[in-house]
Protein backbone atom coordinates (compact mmCIF):
# COMPACT_ATOMS: atom_id res chain seq x y z
CA UNK A 1 0.00 0.00 0.00
CA UNK A 2 1.34 3.61 -0.78
CA UNK A 3 1.81 5.87 2.22
CA UNK A 4 -1.12 8.03 3.37
CA UNK A 5 -1.15 11.58 1.97
CA UNK A 6 -0.12 13.91 4.34
CA UNK A 7 -0.09 18.07 3.54
CA UNK A 8 2.37 20.15 3.96
CA UNK A 9 1.95 23.33 2.65
CA UNK A 10 -0.69 25.61 1.40
CA UNK A 11 0.33 25.23 -1.92
CA UNK A 12 -0.14 21.26 -1.72
CA UNK A 13 -3.86 22.45 -0.55
CA UNK A 14 -3.88 24.82 -3.15
CA UNK A 15 -3.42 22.54 -5.99
CA UNK A 16 -5.16 18.57 -4.49
CA UNK A 17 -8.29 21.57 -3.61
CA UNK A 18 -8.02 22.33 -6.87
CA UNK A 19 -8.27 18.82 -8.21
CA UNK A 20 -11.22 17.94 -6.55
CA UNK A 21 -13.39 19.06 -9.39
CA UNK A 22 -13.29 16.33 -11.88
CA UNK A 23 -14.47 18.56 -14.70
CA UNK A 24 -11.94 21.33 -13.49
CA UNK A 25 -9.05 18.68 -13.31
CA UNK A 26 -10.16 17.22 -16.97
CA UNK A 27 -9.90 21.00 -18.04
CA UNK A 28 -6.44 21.35 -16.81
CA UNK A 29 -4.47 18.55 -17.84
CA UNK A 30 -5.95 18.78 -21.40
CA UNK A 31 -4.42 22.16 -21.18
CA UNK A 32 -1.02 21.26 -20.01
CA UNK A 33 -0.51 18.06 -21.87
CA UNK A 34 0.84 17.34 -25.05
CA UNK A 35 -1.82 18.08 -27.83
CA UNK A 36 -1.51 15.25 -29.67
CA UNK A 37 -1.99 13.21 -26.65
CA UNK A 38 -4.54 15.17 -24.98
CA UNK A 39 -6.51 14.59 -28.00
CA UNK A 40 -6.84 11.02 -27.62
CA UNK A 41 -7.86 11.44 -24.27
CA UNK A 42 -11.78 10.37 -22.91
CA UNK A 43 -11.90 13.38 -20.12
CA UNK A 44 -15.08 12.20 -19.26
CA UNK A 45 -13.30 8.73 -17.89
CA UNK A 46 -11.09 10.52 -15.59
CA UNK A 47 -10.57 9.51 -11.71
CA UNK A 48 -8.53 10.20 -9.24
CA UNK A 49 -6.53 7.62 -6.85
CA UNK A 50 -5.90 9.53 -3.60
CA UNK A 51 -2.16 8.26 -3.47
CA UNK A 52 1.15 10.03 -2.92
CA UNK A 53 4.15 8.29 -4.15
CA UNK A 54 6.69 10.91 -2.71
CA UNK A 55 9.32 10.08 -0.81
CA UNK A 56 8.89 10.92 3.04
CA UNK A 57 12.13 13.14 3.48
CA UNK A 58 10.73 15.06 0.35
CA UNK A 59 6.99 15.88 1.19
CA UNK A 60 7.33 19.64 2.33
CA UNK A 61 8.23 20.92 -1.09
CA UNK A 62 6.41 18.40 -3.03
CA UNK A 63 2.55 16.92 -3.80
CA UNK A 64 2.02 14.36 -6.60
CA UNK A 65 -1.68 13.44 -7.49
CA UNK A 66 -2.74 10.00 -9.74
CA UNK A 67 -5.38 10.36 -12.16
CA UNK A 68 -6.64 7.56 -14.36
CA UNK A 69 -7.97 7.96 -18.15
CA UNK A 70 -8.87 5.83 -21.23
CA UNK A 71 -7.50 6.61 -24.44
CA UNK A 72 -7.50 5.57 -27.64
CA UNK A 73 -11.20 3.98 -27.18
CA UNK A 74 -10.81 1.63 -24.23
CA UNK A 75 -7.22 1.67 -23.04
CA UNK A 76 -6.18 2.64 -19.89
CA UNK A 77 -3.66 5.55 -18.98
CA UNK A 78 -2.28 6.82 -16.06
CA UNK A 79 -1.35 10.53 -15.77
CA UNK A 80 0.95 10.89 -12.75
CA UNK A 81 1.37 15.05 -12.07
CA UNK A 82 4.26 15.78 -9.33
CA UNK A 83 4.12 19.56 -8.38
CA UNK A 84 7.05 20.99 -7.07
CA UNK A 85 7.75 24.14 -5.30
CA UNK A 86 10.72 24.27 -3.87
CA UNK A 87 13.95 26.85 -3.96
CA UNK A 88 16.20 25.32 -5.83
CA UNK A 89 15.98 23.19 -9.13
CA UNK A 90 16.80 19.70 -8.87
CA UNK A 91 19.06 18.38 -11.07
CA UNK A 92 18.43 14.38 -10.32
CA UNK A 93 14.20 15.33 -11.16
CA UNK A 94 13.98 12.67 -13.57
CA UNK A 95 15.42 9.77 -11.77
CA UNK A 96 13.03 10.68 -9.23
CA UNK A 97 9.82 10.60 -11.47
CA UNK A 98 11.29 7.71 -12.68
CA UNK A 99 11.01 5.89 -9.24
CA UNK A 100 7.79 6.86 -8.11
CA UNK A 101 6.27 5.34 -11.76
CA UNK A 102 8.29 2.13 -10.34
CA UNK A 103 6.52 2.42 -7.14
CA UNK A 104 3.31 2.25 -9.17
CA UNK A 105 3.84 -0.24 -11.75
CA UNK A 106 5.72 -2.28 -8.74
CA UNK A 107 1.85 -2.15 -6.95
CA UNK A 108 0.13 -2.79 -10.02
CA UNK A 109 2.11 -6.08 -11.03
CA UNK A 110 1.50 -7.48 -7.32
CA UNK A 111 -2.25 -7.20 -8.01
CA UNK A 112 -2.30 -8.40 -11.44
CA UNK A 113 -2.64 -11.29 -13.34
CA UNK A 114 1.21 -12.67 -14.51
CA UNK A 115 0.08 -12.36 -17.95
CA UNK A 116 -1.44 -8.61 -18.12
CA UNK A 117 0.35 -5.84 -19.42
CA UNK A 118 1.20 -2.52 -16.92
CA UNK A 119 -0.50 0.46 -17.44
CA UNK A 120 1.39 3.30 -19.20
CA UNK A 121 2.31 6.26 -17.27
CA UNK A 122 2.50 10.06 -18.14
CA UNK A 123 4.37 11.89 -15.82
CA UNK A 124 4.57 15.00 -15.41
CA UNK A 125 6.61 17.34 -13.45
CA UNK A 126 4.77 20.80 -12.47
CA UNK A 127 6.93 23.21 -11.13
CA UNK A 128 6.56 26.73 -9.59
CA UNK A 129 9.20 28.09 -7.94
CA UNK A 130 11.40 31.40 -7.53
CA UNK A 131 14.06 29.81 -10.21
CA UNK A 132 13.61 28.43 -14.16
CA UNK A 133 13.60 25.05 -14.40
CA UNK A 134 16.98 23.77 -15.62
CA UNK A 135 17.13 19.94 -15.41
CA UNK A 136 16.92 17.79 -17.94
CA UNK A 137 14.19 16.26 -18.49
CA UNK A 138 14.97 12.91 -19.91
CA UNK A 139 16.94 10.19 -18.17
CA UNK A 140 19.61 9.33 -21.03
CA UNK A 141 20.71 12.39 -20.94
CA UNK A 142 22.19 12.06 -17.28
CA UNK A 143 24.69 9.68 -19.24
CA UNK A 144 27.61 10.30 -21.11
CA UNK A 145 27.02 10.86 -24.87
CA UNK A 146 28.09 7.33 -25.75
CA UNK A 147 26.28 5.64 -23.54
CA UNK A 148 23.32 7.50 -24.15
CA UNK A 149 22.88 5.66 -27.27
CA UNK A 150 23.39 2.14 -25.95
CA UNK A 151 20.88 -0.36 -26.32
CA UNK A 152 20.76 -1.03 -22.56
CA UNK A 153 20.32 2.41 -21.71
CA UNK A 154 16.12 2.92 -20.46
CA UNK A 155 14.57 5.71 -21.74
CA UNK A 156 12.17 7.73 -20.46
CA UNK A 157 11.24 11.26 -20.06
CA UNK A 158 8.81 13.07 -18.10
CA UNK A 159 6.23 16.01 -19.60
CA UNK A 160 7.76 19.60 -17.86
CA UNK A 161 5.02 22.96 -17.35
CA UNK A 162 7.38 25.77 -15.86
CA UNK A 163 5.20 28.40 -14.47
CA UNK A 164 8.55 29.90 -12.91
CA UNK A 165 8.20 33.48 -14.42
CA UNK A 166 5.39 32.65 -16.83
CA UNK A 167 3.08 36.29 -17.37
CA UNK A 168 -0.75 36.25 -16.34
CA UNK A 169 -1.16 35.63 -19.90
CA UNK A 170 0.32 31.69 -20.52
CA UNK A 171 -1.97 30.54 -17.24
CA UNK A 172 -4.05 27.69 -18.92
CA UNK A 173 -6.65 25.13 -17.95
CA UNK A 174 -10.28 26.18 -17.45
CA UNK A 175 -10.97 29.24 -14.71
CA UNK A 176 -10.26 26.73 -11.88
CA UNK A 177 -7.51 25.67 -13.04
CA UNK A 178 -5.64 29.47 -14.32
CA UNK A 179 -7.16 30.33 -10.69
CA UNK A 180 -5.05 27.67 -9.32
CA UNK A 181 -2.07 28.74 -11.57
CA UNK A 182 -2.59 32.34 -11.18
CA UNK A 183 -2.39 31.87 -7.23
CA UNK A 184 0.59 29.91 -6.86
CA UNK A 185 2.56 32.63 -9.37
CA UNK A 186 1.28 35.29 -7.58
CA UNK A 187 2.61 33.67 -3.92
CA UNK A 188 5.82 32.77 -4.97
CA UNK A 189 6.31 36.85 -6.30
CA UNK A 190 5.54 36.66 -9.91
CA UNK A 191 3.93 39.28 -11.40
CA UNK A 192 1.64 39.72 -8.84
CA UNK A 193 0.03 43.55 -9.48
CA UNK A 194 -0.56 42.14 -13.21
CA UNK A 195 -1.79 38.92 -11.91
CA UNK A 196 -4.05 40.38 -9.21
CA UNK A 197 -6.95 41.85 -11.74
CA UNK A 198 -6.85 38.45 -13.58
CA UNK A 199 -7.09 36.64 -10.90
CA UNK A 200 -10.41 38.96 -9.71
CA UNK A 201 -12.30 38.43 -12.90
CA UNK A 202 -11.62 34.72 -13.33
CA UNK A 203 -13.36 34.22 -9.54
CA UNK A 204 -15.84 36.34 -10.91
CA UNK A 205 -16.68 34.32 -13.83
CA UNK A 206 -15.60 30.74 -12.80
CA UNK A 207 -18.71 28.75 -13.79
CA UNK A 208 -21.26 26.50 -11.67
CA UNK A 209 -20.17 22.83 -12.61
CA UNK A 210 -15.93 24.11 -12.02
CA UNK A 211 -17.16 25.75 -8.26
CA UNK A 212 -19.96 23.34 -6.70
CA UNK A 213 -18.17 23.58 -3.44
CA UNK A 214 -16.69 26.95 -1.58
CA UNK A 215 -13.47 27.41 -4.09
CA UNK A 216 -13.66 31.31 -4.32
CA UNK A 217 -13.48 31.43 -0.56
CA UNK A 218 -10.66 29.26 -0.22
CA UNK A 219 -8.79 30.78 -2.77
CA UNK A 220 -9.28 34.15 -0.81
CA UNK A 221 -8.42 32.84 2.20
CA UNK A 222 -5.19 31.18 1.01
CA UNK A 223 -3.84 34.44 -0.07
CA UNK A 224 -4.45 36.26 2.89
CA UNK A 225 -2.41 33.15 4.47
CA UNK A 226 0.66 33.21 1.53
CA UNK A 227 0.54 36.67 0.70
CA UNK A 228 2.94 39.42 2.34
CA UNK A 229 1.94 42.12 4.79
CA UNK A 230 2.38 45.54 2.14
CA UNK A 231 0.03 43.78 -0.52
CA UNK A 232 -2.99 42.88 2.23
CA UNK A 233 -5.15 46.05 0.61
CA UNK A 234 -4.30 44.54 -3.00
CA UNK A 235 -5.41 41.03 -1.88
CA UNK A 236 -8.67 42.59 -0.34
CA UNK A 237 -9.82 44.42 -3.71
CA UNK A 238 -8.97 41.06 -5.81
CA UNK A 239 -9.90 38.15 -3.56
CA UNK A 240 -12.40 39.87 -0.33
CA UNK A 241 -10.89 40.23 3.14
CA UNK A 242 -10.03 37.13 5.12
CA UNK A 243 -13.31 35.31 5.96
CA UNK A 244 -12.37 31.94 8.17
CA UNK A 245 -16.03 30.96 8.02
CA UNK A 246 -15.99 30.48 4.00
CA UNK A 247 -13.71 26.91 4.94
CA UNK A 248 -15.49 23.96 4.67
CA UNK A 249 -14.64 22.64 8.41
CA UNK A 250 -14.97 18.91 6.68
CA UNK A 251 -12.82 18.89 3.74
CA UNK A 252 -8.74 18.44 4.85
CA UNK A 253 -7.54 20.92 2.01
CA UNK A 254 -9.48 23.42 4.25
CA UNK A 255 -8.78 22.39 7.69
CA UNK A 256 -4.98 22.45 7.00
CA UNK A 257 -5.61 26.26 5.68
CA UNK A 258 -7.69 26.59 9.18
CA UNK A 259 -4.84 25.02 11.11
CA UNK A 260 -2.64 27.64 9.32
CA UNK A 261 -5.09 31.00 10.31
CA UNK A 262 -4.87 30.01 13.82
CA UNK A 263 -1.06 30.02 14.02
CA UNK A 264 -1.13 33.46 11.65
CA UNK A 265 -4.02 35.25 12.25
CA UNK A 266 -5.62 34.08 15.26
CA UNK A 267 -4.71 36.68 17.59
CA UNK A 268 -5.86 39.71 15.33
CA UNK A 269 -8.66 37.85 14.55
CA UNK A 270 -9.70 37.29 18.30
CA UNK A 271 -8.37 41.39 18.51
CA UNK A 272 -11.07 41.92 15.91
CA UNK A 273 -13.78 40.65 17.22
CA UNK A 274 -13.50 42.51 20.53
CA UNK A 275 -12.97 45.58 18.90
CA UNK A 276 -16.45 44.74 17.18
CA UNK A 277 -17.75 43.77 20.78
CA UNK A 278 -16.87 47.47 21.95
CA UNK A 279 -18.79 48.60 18.89
CA UNK A 280 -21.53 46.76 19.77
CA UNK A 281 -21.88 45.10 16.37
CA UNK A 282 -22.59 41.61 18.11
CA UNK A 283 -24.76 40.53 14.96
CA UNK A 284 -21.61 40.65 13.37
CA UNK A 285 -19.89 38.35 15.72
CA UNK A 286 -23.01 36.31 15.88
CA UNK A 287 -23.10 35.52 11.93
CA UNK A 288 -19.77 34.89 11.52
CA UNK A 289 -19.89 32.27 14.61
CA UNK A 290 -22.87 30.37 12.77
CA UNK A 291 -21.38 30.17 9.52
CA UNK A 292 -18.80 28.04 11.12
CA UNK A 293 -20.77 25.98 12.68
CA UNK A 294 -22.95 25.74 9.89
CA UNK A 295 -19.93 24.26 8.09
CA UNK A 296 -19.53 21.46 10.56
CA UNK A 297 -16.85 23.12 12.51
CA UNK A 298 -16.38 22.14 16.01
CA UNK A 299 -16.62 24.75 19.41
CA UNK A 300 -12.64 24.19 20.33
CA UNK A 301 -11.99 25.28 17.23
CA UNK A 302 -14.07 28.29 16.54
CA UNK A 303 -13.38 29.30 19.84
CA UNK A 304 -9.67 29.20 19.56
CA UNK A 305 -10.00 31.41 16.11
CA UNK A 306 -12.65 33.86 17.07
CA UNK A 307 -12.58 33.84 21.37
CA UNK A 308 -16.32 32.81 21.11
CA UNK A 309 -17.29 29.99 23.14
CA UNK A 310 -21.27 28.54 23.53
CA UNK A 311 -21.98 30.98 26.48
CA UNK A 312 -21.17 33.79 24.73
CA UNK A 313 -22.60 32.63 21.00
CA UNK A 314 -26.15 31.93 23.22
CA UNK A 315 -25.69 35.75 24.82
CA UNK A 316 -25.32 37.41 21.27
CA UNK A 317 -28.58 35.60 19.72
CA UNK A 318 -30.86 38.47 20.87
CA UNK A 319 -28.47 41.39 19.64
CA UNK A 320 -28.19 39.67 16.76
CA UNK A 321 -31.80 38.88 16.50
CA UNK A 322 -32.85 42.40 17.22
CA UNK A 323 -30.28 43.75 14.93
CA UNK A 324 -31.58 41.88 11.93
CA UNK A 325 -34.93 43.13 12.97
CA UNK A 326 -34.08 46.48 13.15
CA UNK A 327 -32.45 46.32 9.83
CA UNK A 328 -35.92 44.83 8.54
CA UNK A 329 -37.95 47.81 9.52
Amino acid sequence: MPPPRKIATFHDALFLKTMEVKVAAAAWLEARLPSDLASRIDWSTLSFRNETYVDEELRYGSVDALFDVQYNGEERLSLYVLVEHQTDVQRLMVLRMLRYCLRIWEREAANRQPEGNLTPIVPVVFHQGRRKWSAETSFETLFPEEVRRWATTPRFTHVLVDQAGISPAEVRGGHRGRIMELSLAIAFGWHVREALPLLRQLLEQLPPQEAPDNYRGFVGNYHHLTGTEDMVEEYKQAVGDIDLSLLDGTNPYDLFLLDGAKQKFGPKLTNALEDARREGINQSEYAIVSRMLGQGMDWQVIEQLTGVDEVRYRELAPSAANGANGASD
